[in-house]
């Protein structure tokens, strides 16, 4: 499970035991040991516990894409061709939002078409690979944003945060209750 291997980097990074993050959470030395090895499934509530406990960028990540089977959230990456320095996600993640625009811009069809039954096979095709484009950008948005806040020691935590509270004050989003 990636979610336990984040856990244990998370908990590396900050210096602490698995015995220190337990008795934080709290959970038991071999539940929290057993989730790092990958021997045991952490419940949505336990992952968000431990996320804004340790506050990694990665360990959100990989809770996320646990939470949601990936689904709108980008992959750590971790392949033997990633490079996570701080210069080279900067310039895959200005490579990746500029296909991403150039897809969007190549799409016109978006500005006629209301459902996909409008679509003919040409414009289905545009539709497709502004969509690939964009989801590659916002892999390469979140992994920029996990790696600058690593190198930089920004709290991801409360840089949504402040992002939520810009969106209330714009009227995009409703406040909470």
């Amino acid at each position: 499970m990636a979610i336990g291997e984040a856990l244990r980097e998370a908990r590396r990074s900050r210096g602490l035991t698995q015995r220190e993050v337990a008795s934080q959470i709290p959970v038991s030395d071999s539940w929290f040991s057993d989730v790092e090895n990958g021997k045991q499934r952490v419940r949505r509530d336990m992952a968000r516990l431990l996320s804004s406990k340790l506050d990694d960028p990665r360990l959100y990540l990989e809770a996320a894409a646990e939470a949601t089977g990936g689904v709108l959230v980008g992959p750590w990456l971790d392949g033997e061709r990633a490079d996570l320095h701080r210069a080279s996600v900067r310039a895959k993640c200005i490579e990746e939002m500029t296909e991403a625009i150039e897809a969007l811009a190549r799409a016109t069809v978006m500005v006629n078409a209301r459902s996909r039954e409008h679509l003919d096979e040409e414009a289905a095709r545009q539709m497709h690979q502004a969509l690939h484009e964009l989801i590659e950008a916002g892999t390469a948005v979140q992994v920029a944003v996990a790696v600058l806040c690593r190198t930089y020691s920004f709290s991801p935590a409360a840089l949504y945060k402040e992002h939520h509270r810009e969106l209330q004050a714009k009227g995009y989003v409703r406040k909470a209750r």
